[in-house]
């Protein structure tokens, strides 16, 4: 198990908090970490690389945390954890140093950093190193901050750029995103859900979509939470670029932590305030005021009670687990479904019953689908959210192993795998079948090759699995449930979204994430045996590839089933934190009985009453469930004395220290008399018998003492001298005194009369019991009828619901016709606007036109009278020129 190590000295590291880092004691500002970090970078850009007192370059990729370095496992084991108190262990965000699975130790001195093979791996170095710091850790109460925060997109950036954001906690830096380029301009930008930042309006900027999710744990206590926005360098021309711009940060969004706090999630545009550095006059990249971030995010604090509160929470969940959800199933929505399963699944692993939990949960799935098998895991319910959850907890190397190299090189490829004739050009179809053919062998030998890392738990569940159906007849639905679970539920998903299991970062385009889809459409109905139809017309030239791998399909399924392959399997080694999921299990329960109705919550009962005790340690401000006053309330839980000496995960500590007593010391036995019981048996030393006496008498035997004469008792000289039987009051002594022969023919005939009617009684209940197997048959036969009816019922219901979407799709496609005639009368109305105002437009014409005749003919009249009044002159009486 070698893990590799980044050590930094002489300064604090970026990922560092400032009060640790700090040599003065004292908390720096907010913003002292970000401006120390730009200054670095100032001066890292001056510089190529630079040497630290250790001899190791620092490099700007890192921000200067150092190359990194092979060391041997005993580099961890000699660190001396135990003098500095204020010592903090933390896993480190891949987005930090560039490599996955790291953590580092930092305290008043130096910062170590380490990279491990597997988030399991990680997660069980930094719990020993934890209790080596703290080894009482399960017995005392802390708290436990984490954030969940999406960062979806962008808008109204400056366009041509790259960019990406950096999360700061208290001025730390945790993660950062990837580099992207901006995409088009917006020609108007989004509203915000919830009334925040973003109103409508053309933005200047075009859009980013990150879609990436930060999920930060065991965090220090954090007072402000701020994304900063940089513009990223062109690589082509960051070795010779002098700008300094790149090392300041254009915006930044800060996060008030009472908005997002609690379990729910808020998702809002927020504003980005730019940031100018000091002597920057240009404005080219200057942030316009509808620049905005859209962030989904929820900050949590949780308070973890030392696991001996916890002891009858989890007694109760180890032996009524099956019937806990069977009775939250139906209360649930999805949602609650989701967190109630992941939180059951981690506390189920850590004490050993989550491979029971799941089988359980299989075989209700089964039983409850009966026959529509084709619906196993593709419903909402507690089985299917738990098989998810429980295969990324146990399988998340496995994927890693058999998915990340193929998922690289996907993203790196240039080919696209586009099939679809509307969505390509005819030329390239052709090469793009043959793209997904290859695309698609090498994921299918990825997945059946694979066998070194598959987990043992999940084998030993496709086992069992396995057995119960063949158990009852149904082989295949075993198959069903293993190919649903495994592909449906774990690989295929993996495959359509990588960054939501761990195997990239980054969101893929729009080609990548085209190329994701085919393949995983084309793995799930290799792993359902079924062919691509008339639906999917442009796949059914894969149908030939789905025939050629059904049988390598059906081998790997009966391997992954198989108990025999065991040996070559790997086990789950990762760490669950049993005090924090139990805390965090409480909080759910609590959050989501507490808002049900009071019948609901007392018919689940005990469970409210226990989780009432356990937050009776949170104080009085902690919400509660209602339960009624009537219910007697449980004794609670006293710890031995001096438990906080010992731990639960240590095995040299198992079982407290046994009283010692010394010789001479024990207590005296009390020695007890016997009344009205049995007589006990002398010891073979004595030699008298003696009969045991009551202590008590009878008050009839002290009225006849009474009025008898006291006599002296004279025995008979033949008979030995012994006592005479004494009346003893005890039942099982029967009186045999002389006078009591008149009483027997009375006792015998009241035992007679006794004996009647015992045989009336015995009459009486055979007669009962006639008439309750009457009415159990009578019964049987009403629950066969009600049967045949729910069965009749159901089956004019599922007719209905057929009707019902058969009905909403005539519907949906009148609605759209509806919407088209719509459409085509808006249109009709618009050109009929058109003509009647080309009507009107051609009568005021007309009009004018006829106004233009009038006035030709009055001119033409005006011509004709001219020229009938003009007088004719001849050839010898044309006017005489003045010749002046």
């Amino acid at each position: 198990m070698g893990f590799r190590r980044w050590i930094v000295c002489g300064g604090p590291l970026e990922c560092t908090p400032d009060h640790v880092a700090s040599t003065g004691g004292q908390k720096k500002s907010q913003e002292g970490g970000v401006t120390r970090r730009i200054k670095r970078r100032f001066q890292a850009g001056k510089s190529n690389a630079q040497l630290d007192n250790t001899g190791l370059t620092r490099s700007t990729k890192h921000f200067g945390s150092g190359e990194s370095l092979s060391v041997p496992v005993t580099a961890a084991e000699n660190l001396d954890l135990s003098a500095d108190q204020s010592t903090i262990i933390r896993p480190v965000h891949s987005s930090i140093l560039g490599e996955k699975y790291c953590f580092e130790v930092i305290n008043s001195e130096n910062n170590h950093c380490f990279g491990c093979s597997s988030a399991a791996e990680r997660d069980r170095w930094i719990e020993n190193l934890r209790r080596t710091v703290q080894p009482n850790k399960d017995n005392c109460e802390r708290t436990e901050h984490s954030l969940s925060l999406w960062l979806t997109e962008a808008k109204a950036l400056p366009p041509k750029r790259r960019y990406y954001c950096e999360l700061h906690l208290d001025g730390t830096l945790f993660a950062k995103t990837t580099s992207r380029d901006v995409g088009k301009p917006t020609q108007q930008s989004s509203q915000a859900g919830d009334g925040g930042a973003g109103a409508a309006g053309l933005g200047p900027g075009g859009q980013i979509f990150w879609g990436e999710l930060f999920e930060l744990d065991n965090l220090p206590p954090v007072t402000k939470i701020t994304l900063h926005l940089f513009r990223d360098e062109d690589p082509k021309k960051k070795r010779h670029s002098r700008d300094e711009s790149f090392y300041y940060p254009l915006g930044n969004v800060t996060l008030p932590l009472a908005d997002i706090q609690g379990r729910a999630f808020q998702e809002k545009w927020y504003p980005i305030i730019p940031f100018k550095p000091p002597g920057s006059g240009n404005s080219k990249d200057q942030l316009g005021p509808q620049a905005s971030l859209r962030i989904k995010a929820r900050f949590q604090n949780l308070r973890v009670l030392p696991i001996e509160r916890f002891k009858e929470f989890a007694e109760y969940l180890t032996l009524n687990y099956v019937n806990m959800c069977g009775s939250l199933e139906p209360l649930l929505n999805v949602r609650d479904k989701e967190e109630l399963a992941g939180a059951l699944v981690h506390v189920l692993q850590s004490i050993g019953k989550a491979k029971d939990f799941l089988i359980d949960l299989g075989s209700a799935e089964v039983q409850r689908l009966g026959e529509k098998e084709a619906l196993i895991f593709r419903e909402n319910t507690l089985a299917t959210k738990a098989i998810d959850e429980y295969m990324k907890l146990v399988g998340q190397k496995y994927l890693i192993d058999t998915l990340r190299d193929f998922i690289g090189q996907l993203y790196e490829s240039a080919e696209s795998c586009e099939v679809d004739p509307r969505k390509c050009p005819p030329s390239d179809l052709a090469n793009n079948q043959k793209h997904l053919k290859d695309t698609c062998e090498r994921v299918v030998q990825r997945i059946t090759e694979m066998h070194s890392s598959f987990p043992v738990e999940l084998n030993e569940i496709f086992s069992k699995w396995t057995d119960e159906c063949e158990g009852q007849g149904r082989p295949e639905i075993g198959q069903r449930l293993i190919s649903a679970s495994l592909f449906l539920r774990f690989l295929c998903p993996a495959i359509l979204s990588p960054s939501l299991f761990g195997l990239i970062q980054p969101y893929p385009d729009a080609s990548t994430l085209r190329t994701l889809t085919l393949t995983a459409k084309v793995i799930q109905n290799l792993s359902n045996f079924t062919s691509f139809g008339e639906k999917e017309e442009y796949m059914l030239f894969m149908n030939g590839f789905l025939e050629q791998h059904w049988e390598r399909m059906k081998e790997f399924l009966q391997m992954v089933s198989n108990p025999d392959s065991e040996p070559d399997m790997a086990r789950f080694d990762g760490y669950v934190d049993l005090p924090l999921r139990l805390a965090v299990l409480h909080s759910l329960l609590v959050d989501i009985i507490g808002a049900m109705k009071q019948d609901t919550i007392d018919n689940l009962e005990p469970l409210p009453t226990i989780l009432n005790q356990i937050t009776d340690y949170l104080g009085p401000d902690a919400p509660r469930i209602t339960v009624n006053s009537t219910e007697k309330s449980k004794p609670i839980y006293v710890p031995p004395k001096d438990l906080n000496k010992y731990s639960p995960h240590h095995n040299s500590m198992q079982q407290l220290p046994e009283p010692k007593q010394t010789p001479g010391t024990e207590r005296p036995r009390r020695l007890v008399s016997r009344t009205r019981s049995v007589p006990s048996r002398t010891l073979a030393s004595q030699k008298h018998l003696k009969r045991q006496t009551s202590s008590e008498s009878l008050k009839i035997e002290q009225e006849q003492a009474k009025l008898q004469p006291q006599q002296p008792e004279i025995s008979h000289p033949k008979t030995p001298n012994r006592l005479k039987p004494q009346h003893t009051p005890v039942p099982w002594i029967m009186d045999t005194e002389p006078g009591t022969g008149d009483q027997i023919p009375a006792q015998l005939e009241q035992i007679s009369l006794l004996d009647k009617e015992l045989s009336d009684l015995r009459l009486g209940v055979e007669q009962v019991t006639e008439r309750e197997l009457e009415m159990a048959k009578r019964l049987e036969d009403f629950i066969v009828q009600s049967q045949d009816q729910n069965a009749q019922l159901q089956a004019e219901v599922h007719e209905l619901q057929s009707q019902l979407a058969m009905r909403e799709e005539q519907l949906a496609s009148a609605t759209f016709r509806l919407g088209v005639i719509e459409e085509e009368r808006e249109e009709d109305e618009r050109k009929l606007t058109i003509a009647i105002a080309a009507a009107e437009r051609m009568n005021v014409l007309e009009e004018q036109f006829a106004g233009l005749m009038n006035d030709v003919h009055q001119l033409r009249d005006t011509n004709s009278d001219n020229v009938k009044n003009t007088p004719y002159y001849g050839m010898g009486d044309q006017p005489q020129m003045n010749s002046n």
